[in-house]
């Protein structure tokens, strides 16, 4: 894992330091650490000492969490300009879920006492991670919501959408992919279904011409199509259900 000295314009690519002036990016480039990782690396595992902030430049970042069996269920992926993980040096002082690559990507990183140092000299910097921990927030609370009041068909459909619209940072051409190995226990695990309820509505999809599967790397070839699709058979049985005596 190669390391260097980062840029000021790598620096200034990471959305907590948005808002900075030349000399402040000049700043946090100079106690920075850049560093490339391999493809499956696991960057920190859950409930060790969170004693960096860490931001991704490049790549893409799985976040799991362990349950109480130890199974690790997928909570979300970090894209290039984001932070991972160190949100807990904030609150216990320890990662709260593991990071692991899922393609080859660059890390820029601070020692908890150089980026602290940070904060008190550039208060912009606490203002955009409040607002990144809010926007983390308002997903968190809009997946609660799917899962208490949409079907299983509605919730993988709009896992699988949300996920395409990340990784094109928004509206694209179709077919919308989602270029990183994404398996079927990731959709359940995302969009709050069972593996195999996730897998049946996926292959059903796939016949249908839907979505795509190569690999374990899926594309949307009509996003129209993939909301109708989720908004069927099982809506109109729990329409029956509430209008029966």
């Amino acid at each position: 894992m190669a390391s260097a000295r980062p840029s000021v314009t790598d620096v200034a690519a990471i959305g907590v330091f948005e808002g900075l002036g030349p000399e402040a990016l000049y700043d946090c480039a100079n106690i920075a650490v850049r560093r490339e990782l391999p493809r499956g690396l696991v960057v920190f595992r859950q409930g060790e000492p969170c004693v960096r902030f860490q931001a991704l430049l490049s790549g893409r970042v799985r976040i799991s969490q362990a349950g109480q069996e130890g199974e690790l269920a997928l909570m979300r992926f970090v894209g290039k300009g984001e932070p991972f993980g160190s949100f807990g040096m904030f609150v216990d002082g320890n990662y709260p879920a593991e990071a692991t690559t899922v393609e080859a990507s660059v890390e820029l990183s601070w020692t908890k006492p150089d980026f602290l140092e940070l904060t008190n000299r550039h208060p912009t910097i606490i203002r955009n991670l409040v607002t990144v921990a809010a926007r983390r927030l308002a997903t968190l609370q809009e997946r609660l919501r799917e899962i208490t009041t949409l079907t299983a068909k509605q919730r993988v459909a709009s896992a699988l959408l949300r996920l395409a619209q990340e990784n094109s940072g928004g509206p694209a051409l179709e077919p919308l992919a989602i270029p990183w190995p994404l398996t079927r226990n990731d959709v359940a695990s995302i969009s709050g279904t069972a593996v195999y309820t996730a897998s049946r509505i996926m292959a059903a999809w796939e016949r249908g011409g839907i979505i795509a599967t190569v690999g374990k790397r899926i594309s949307i070839r009509s996003a129209a199509d993939l909301v109708n699709a989720g908004d069927t058979a099982d809506v109109k049985a729990d329409r029956r259900a509430t209008q029966r005596p």
